[in-house]
C-alpha cells in the first residue's frame, strides 16, 4: 500500500500531507525539528545562560553583605524565571512540533484580510494552534483545505 503525499507551498517553507499527518518542511526538503532554537529565539537562550552564570558566580564566590548584591541577585533571578517561562511557553504552547496528526485537528481558521497572503490557523483538540501563511497568487489554500477535509471530515472551517 503506497502512501499518497501532497505538497503545498507556504510563504517560507513547504507543507506535506500524508494519509495521517501533516509535516512542515523547509525549502531544502528537510523536516524542521524545533523552532525554539531559531535565529529569532536564540537571544533568549543567551540571556538565560548569562543570567544563570552571573547568579552562580555570585553565589559560589560569595558576596558582600551589601543590599545592592541582594537586589542584584533578586533582579537577575526574576529575569531568569521570566526567560525560563518564555522558553517553556515557546516549547509547549506556542511553537509546537511541525508534525501534526490530521485526526487531532478540530478546526481551521482562514484569515484573508491581507492583499497578498492568507493566514491559516490549525487548531487541535488540545486547543493548540499552528499558524501558516500562504500566498494568494499560488492558490494553495483551497486544495489544502480539501485535502484535510478528505482525511478528517469532522474539521470545522471558519473564514474570518
Amino acid at each position: 500500500m503506497t502512501k499518497s503525499k501532497e505538497r503545498f507551498v507556504l510563504v517560507d517553507r513547504y507543507l506535506e500531507i500524508s494519509n495521517n499527518q501533516i509535516n512542515i518542511i523547509d525549502k531544502k526538503g528537510k523536516r524542521i525539528k524545533n523552532e525554539l532554537f531559531s535565529k529569532s529565539n536564540g537571544w533568549l537562550i543567551v540571556i538565560g545562560v548569562v543570567l544563570t552564570g552571573n547568579i552562580i558566580r555570585k553565589l559560589i564566590n560569595g558576596f558582600s553583605e551589601k543590599i545592592a548584591d541582594y537586589i542584584s541577585i533578586g533582579i537577575q533571578g526574576l529575569g531568569l524565571l521570566f526567560v525560563v517561562y518564555i522558553i517553556i511557553y515557546l516549547i509547549f504552547r506556542h511553537q509546537w512540533q511541525n508534525h501534526i496528526e490530521i485526526v487531532d485537528i478540530t478546526s481551521i481558521e482562514v484569515d484573508s484580510e491581507d492583499d497578498f497572503e492568507h493566514e491559516l490557523t490549525l487548531i487541535t483538540n488540545k486547543k493548540r494552534e499552528k499558524k501558516m501563511s500562504f500566498r494568494k497568487l499560488e492558490n494553495q489554500i483551497e486544495p489544502l483545505i480539501e485535502a484535510i477535509k478528505k482525511r478528517n471530515s469532522r474539521v470545522i472551517i471558519k473564514y474570518i
